[in-house]
């Protein structure tokens, strides 16, 4: 596969980002209608404010030295103004705000006070015009920062943010195989976490093949670590990038990666259709029907950070809407006639429709299909 780049040629405005979009409105109300119990509660908006980082994970979609958008910080949250008024009607009960670079909190950076002014532009419209809805700011973040620094001034930001009365978490993950991290505890990472436990939401690492081989071979000592400490893990799709041929997995490699997480971390959230029993219909893993993306420079899309082509995918790459590759998947799996759809979480419908996905299938039956049978034959009777 050719190295794949940032989507810079996308709709720079919510306007024209929106008039894109117009042409997939009434797919989207069918899927929202077909899909209304099962959708996240929440409104996402993914905020990219640039790619610099220090590490150069094998699964990261990024260009890690490119420094775009370092100097349009604030002004992006006009932007997410502009997406808010528009559809103050379409907003769920919560509104999520993602916050990425890049590495946010690189010993290099000192863009907090950037940070803040973003953030607070976008709570105090919030508090003024949509006093009904819950605002939460997300920061993803790889935690590896090694100056003591550092550690100060982030907790200083983050003190700043709880006396401004803003709900915020930190994410961060941990990857046994494409990410540049030792899973020991004298690591700057394992402290950074540890001192900051208290922000932090969840860690994750990617289920590409390597890692799943991983899993399967019992080299998850840090991952069981890090539970046994108290810490929160759960796992996200591959997203194609340009190494997919070596990291995307098979149906099969999926099936067996669930097969032993479910044994032996029942509580990741992802998981929990298969380790509680739920009355409720289960939410999709996927937020995309409710999702906006604003990348470094400026350009507006659904969920695809990446310049894709057409001819790596099953379904045309439409970068203001993901209903038709979600209408692909749901029709190929036939999921409105099994007995499962209730229950199921679904999956990332990109990584479903990219064809060294589909390539790599093993499998006759759905995976998810196969998980929920194997869960019912163990259930007592």
């Amino acid at each position: 596969m050719k190295k794949l780049l940032i989507n810079k040629n996308g709709p720079k405005t919510i306007e024209s980002f929106l008039h894109a979009k117009k042409d997939f409105l009434q797919q989207e109300e069918v899927l929202n209608s077909i899909l209304k119990e099962k959708a996240p509660q929440y409104t996402e908006i993914e905020v990219s404010f640039f790619q610099l980082c220090e590490l150069h994970c094998r699964f990261c979609w990024q260009d890690s030295y490119d420094p775009t958008g370092i100097t349009t910080i604030v002004s992006k949250a006009q932007t997410v103004l502009n997406y808010l008024k528009d559809q103050k009607d379409s907003l769920r009960d919560t509104i999520q705000v993602h916050l990425l670079g890049g590495e946010l909190f690189e010993d290099s950076n000192d863009y907090y006070s950037q940070y803040f002014d973003f953030i607070t532009i976008i709570k105090d419209y919030c508090d003024t015009n949509l006093p009904e809805k819950k605002l939460l700011f997300v920061f993803l973040t790889n935690m590896n920062f090694q100056l003591e620094t550092t550690k100060s001034k982030l907790e200083v930001f983050l003190n700043s943010l709880a006396e401004n009365g803003t709900n915020f978490i930190l994410t961060t993950s941990w990857d046994p195989s494409g990410r540049p991290l030792k899973g020991e505890i004298n690591t700057k990472f394992h402290s950074n976490i540890t001192y900051f436990k208290n922000y932090l939401s969840e860690i994750t690492f990617v289920l590409t093949k390597p890692t799943i081989n991983k899993l399967l071979n019992n080299q998850y000592e840090y991952l069981q670590l890090l539970v046994d400490e108290g810490f929160t893990i759960d796992f996200d799709y591959y997203m194609p990038t340009t190494n997919a041929e070596s990291l995307m997995p098979s149906d099969w490699d999926l099936l067996n990666a669930f097969r032993m997480l479910i044994k032996t971390f029942p509580n990741i959230r992802k998981l929990k259709a298969w380790t509680q029993n739920i009355n409720a219909p289960t939410k999709l893993t996927c937020a995309s029907l409710s999702k906006i993306t604003i990348l470094p420079d400026g350009t507006i899309t659904n969920c695809r950070h990446l310049d894709y082509s057409d001819e790596n995918f099953s379904t045309k790459i439409i970068n203001e809407s993901n209903s038709s590759m979600i209408f692909n998947f749901i029709s190929k799996k036939e999921c409105l006639s099994c007995s499962y759809f209730e229950q199921c979480p679904l999956s990332c419908f990109l990584m479903s429709d990219s064809k060294h996905f589909s390539s790599k299938k093993e499998l006759d039956e759905c995976f998810y299909k196969t998980l929920f049978k194997e869960k019912n034959e163990q259930r007592p009777v």
